[in-house]
């Protein structure tokens, strides 16, 4: 995805919630909660233990743009 179309997607979202967790498994879970309640973009701090495994997941389940 080009720059200019993920700042758009994330002016157009109007939030960006900053996810820390103690587990992947709990950040995928509060990531499902956050979509479910309509939002869009979210920030995953790499203090989430295994964080690029959690992206990764979260990337194939939700990419959304």
């Amino acid at each position: 995805m080009k720059k200019i179309q993920t700042l758009q997607a994330l002016e157009k979202n109007g939030i960006v919630p900053v996810l820390r967790a103690d587990s992947v498994e709990k950040a995928l879970r509060i990531t499902e909660a956050l979509i479910d309640g309509g939002i869009k973009s979210i920030e995953l701090t790499f203090t989430v233990p295994n964080a690029g495994i959690a992206i990764k997941k979260m990337t194939e389940l939700y990419r959304i743009i």
